[in-house]
């Protein structure tokens, strides 16, 4: 087995002004918040580069030359078109075809301690899914093990997601 048997995919948009942090930048412009969630992203990449025994790839929208740098520390992967949960679902597929086990979070909460990864990541060893729920409903990490295609593929079909 490889030294890694746990794929974390980290959700990016790329920090393109207008397209990132678009309710926010209402508030503080659209460089600005570009800019806020670069920093985000950094930060995450960061925060999972920290954590034990995990592959890092990067799931990324947009286009990856406005992160530099970043094809020099992770592998890359397009999100695709569709939906949130469609490319959660694209992407979880890959990381499970790759590994025995997949998280997925965003780049929302940076501060995470590492040690919520590594807990998820354990937990994946004796259960079929993990989930952090957030505050507001939704959720921040979604992890998988031994997940059934036929499962994977409808799991995340008709759930409401934010813009």
């Amino acid at each position: 087995m490889a030294a890694f048997d746990t794929t974390l995919c980290i959700f990016a948009k790329a920090p393109r002004a207008g397209a990132v942090k678009t309710r926010l930048a209402a508030q503080i412009g659209a460089a600005r918040a570009a800019r806020l969630a670069e920093a985000f992203f950094w930060d995450t990449l960061a925060l999972a580069e920290r954590a034990p025994a995990l592959r890092v790839v990067v799931a990324l929208s947009g286009d990856a030359h406005l992160l530099p740098g970043l094809r020099d520390r992770v592998e890359v992967w397009p999100q695709g078109d569709g939906d949130l949960g469609a490319r959660l679902q694209r992407s979880l597929r890959r990381a499970l075809a790759e590994s025995p086990r997949a998280l997925a979070i965003g780049t929302d909460s940076p501060g995470l301690p590492s040690t919520l990864l590594a807990n998820a990541r354990a937990a994946l060893h004796t259960h079929d899914a993990v989930l952090g729920q957030a505050d507001d409903g939704g959720f921040y990490l979604l992890g998988l093990s031994r997940c059934p295609k036929e499962l994977l593929d409808g799991l995340l079909e008709g759930l409401p997601w934010s813009a």
